[in-house]
């Protein structure tokens, strides 16, 4: 059985010995000062030796730490190199990124497409409408699904109304918001599901397409609030009748569009 110092202690002493630092130990392991003390006190306590030198104003490593040194950095080094070639080979599905809405909007999202392209493995479909026209909802196992935090209906929910509650998807993409997620689909980076009426006028104009028609389809509605204090006032009367008239102009075009897609109409909704 083998018989190891703490790890940890192991890791701080490194650190410091190779800076002849506690203090830049200290930053490169995101710890304090005294931390990186007591661990490499605990690790000479260990093994029954002094690793370091502590002068008044000056760090320096024994006869002792200078050969502790000599076999824990190459030990180190090791794993760590084997620890990122089994990563590689071994990657997560998801990859989170966090960056300004305009930057991922107008320049990251339309290159994900290329990213993609350079990972082994990974399935790319830049134009599902021209290239792989969806059919059957069994189909969408073969492709990338793509969700949002604020989406009114989840995959694990549509699924199901689809006959498909069973299904393992090939890949993912998670946006924060829907706006992101739309911008993927229109890249052809995958299907999303979003409320039609925000989309009707992409799919009229062949930008966009909703493959299942209306399948799973329901019902939202939206409302005008405002204060009581300024239920007087012309301008947000106008504007709230404005409103209204836009919207009953949103549900005739759908309409239409339905109709002319063949779509049996069961409610406006995430398609």
């Amino acid at each position: 059985m083998r018989k190891l110092p703490p790890l940890n202690a192991v890791r701080a002493f490194e650190a410091a010995a190779r800076h002849v630092s506690f203090t830049k130990a200290a930053k490169e392991l995101f710890v304090t000062h005294g931390a990186v003390s007591k661990q490499v006190a605990t690790l000479e306590a260990w093994l029954g030796t002094t690793l370091f030198n502590r002068a008044q104003s000056q760090l320096s490593l024994t006869d002792a730490g200078r050969t502790f040194l000599a076999a824990v950095t190459p030990a180190l080094d090791r794993i760590a190199v084997t620890s990122m070639q089994l990563l590689e080979q071994t990657e997560p599905t998801a990859l989170r990124i966090s960056a300004p809405p305009t930057f991922t909007m107008r320049w990251l999202i339309p290159r994900i497409s290329a990213f993609q392209r350079r990972r082994g493995g990974v399935e790319v479909k830049p134009d599902l409408l021209e290239q792989d026209r969806l059919s059957d909802p069994q189909q969408l196992k073969d492709h990338t699904l793509i969700s949002y935090d604020t989406e009114p209906m989840a995959w694990s929910e549509w699924l199901p109304m689809a006959g498909q509650a069973d299904m393992r998807v090939a890949h993912t993409l998670q946006f924060e918001q829907m706006y992101f997620a739309l911008q993927a689909a229109a890249e052809g980076l995958g299907v999303v599901l979003v409320p039609l009426f925000l989309v009707a006028d992409d799919i009229i104009a062949g930008r966009l397409c909703a493959p299942f028609g209306l399948l799973g389809a329901r019902q939202r509605r939206y409302y005008a609030n405002a204060p009581l204090s300024s239920q007087e006032s012309p301008v947000i009367e106008g504007f709230c009748e404005w409103l209204l008239k836009e919207g009953q102009d949103t549900e005739q075009s759908i309409d239409q569009l339905a109709q002319t897609m063949g779509w049996t109409i069961s409610g406006h909704a995430a398609v």
